[in-house]
């Protein structure tokens, strides 16, 4: 696997997540807007990768720090975003946000 097909797979993967959670738009609109920061993004992200390994899996926090220092990755994930939200309005589906179980 190349370098450009593994960031079409991380892509797809992060796209797909932030549909499951409902937050398409708030991700495009803030994605468009700091778009400029991407690489700065990158940087933080490499730097707290070790304390977000954990919990992510230390795979992932790298291939999402590395998507982040190219701008045309972002420009990719946002025309995904994109997509998607005009196959659910096309569709007629758009997925509500998934509910986190309150705590007592």
């Amino acid at each position: 696997m190349n370098e450009k097909d593994g960031d079409q797979r991380v892509i797809e993967d992060a796209a797909r997540l932030i549909q499951r959670l409902g937050l398409i738009t708030p991700a495009v609109l803030y994605g468009e807007a700091f778009k400029p920061l991407s690489w700065l993004g990158s940087q933080w992200v490499h730097f707290l990768g070790p304390m977000a390994a954990p919990v992510f899996g230390l795979d992932r926090v790298e291939a999402y720090g590395h998507l982040l220092e190219d701008r045309g990755n972002v420009e990719r994930l946002l025309a995904r975003l994109e997509a998607l939200a005009a196959e659910e309005d096309a569709t007629g589906r758009r997925q509500a946000p998934k509910q986190v179980p309150k705590q007592e």
